[in-house]
C-alpha cells in the first residue's frame, strides 16, 4: 500500500511479520476474488436428414435412401469476461487469461444410410 488507507479498498491482505493471526493464507483458498460466473449457453447438436422418395430410390436401385448432416457444438456464449468454456478443462494459464481457444470441439459429420 502506498498511503494510509489504501489497505480498505484492496482483497489482499496485509502482510505483518510481527503478528502473523492477520496474515491469514486461507484467505485466498477460501475467498471469491478468482470466481467467476461459469453462466453458458452452448448448441450441442444439430441434425438434418432427409430421405430420398421411394420411387427414386427405385430407379437407382435401392429401397431406401436417406441423407443425413449434423454440427455439434456450433455455438457457445459465455458469461465470464475471460472466455473460458466451463466444460473444457485447461490447466495452462494462459488459456486462463483468455489467449488461447479450445480447438477441435466444433464436428460437421455427413452420413448417407441406403438399404438395398
Amino acid at each position: 500500500w502506498m498511503k494510509p488507507g489504501d489497505e480498505l479498498i484492496t482483497d489482499i491482505p496485509a502482510y505483518l511479520t510481527t503478528n502473523t493471526n492477520r496474515r491469514n493464507t486461507a484467505y485466498y483458498v477460501f475467498g471469491s476474488q478468482h470466481v467467476y460466473n461459469a453462466s453458458f449457453v452452448k448448441m450441442r447438436d444439430i441434425t438434418f436428414s432427409i430421405g430420398i422418395p421411394s420411387e427414386a430410390c427405385r430407379r437407382i436401385g435401392v429401397d431406401e435412401l436417406r441423407f443425413r448432416a449434423q454440427v455439434a457444438n456450433v455455438m457457445l456464449w459465455k458469461a465470464n469476461p475471460f472466455g473460458i468454456d466451463p466444460e473444457f478443462q485447461v490447466t495452462d494459464i494462459n488459456y486462463t487469461l483468455g489467449r488461447v481457444l479450445p480447438v477441435g470441439q466444433g464436428a460437421i459429420t455427413l452420413g448417407l444410410n441406403a438399404r438395398f
